[in-house]
């Protein structure tokens, strides 16, 4: 039997950058390290704006831009849902609707 190996990688953006994802089977959480991103996924209506610290459950879609607003981090991070524990600010959500940003 195959074990799964799950992912753990680091993705560093320079103001204005941005990436598209690569389509998976399984979804992927994605966690802000440091600074804004910008996250678009195809099909839905509404952009998700992280700040640090925050993160958001990304399924496994084709085609999902990842955006910086000023120089950002995030990590791409392959568990399950309840296993994931990070450290955040306040009680937010773990996304948010973007909204016009002073940065952008």
């Amino acid at each position: 039997m195959r074990e799964r190996r799950d992912i753990d990688h680091s993705i560093h953006l320079a103001s204005r950058e941005a990436v598209t994802l690569p389509r998976r089977r399984d979804g992927l959480w994605l966690v802000c390290v440091r600074g804004y991103l910008w996250i678009t996924e195809p099909g839905d209506a509404v952009d998700y704006l992280l700040s640090e610290g925050e993160r958001r459950f990304l399924p496994p879609a084709a085609g999902i831009v990842v955006s910086a607003i000023g120089p950002a981090e995030a990590r791409l991070v392959a568990e399950d849902r309840g296993s994931l524990v990070l450290h955040r600010r306040g009680n937010l959500p773990a996304s948010e609707p973007a909204a016009a940003c002073a940065d952008c």
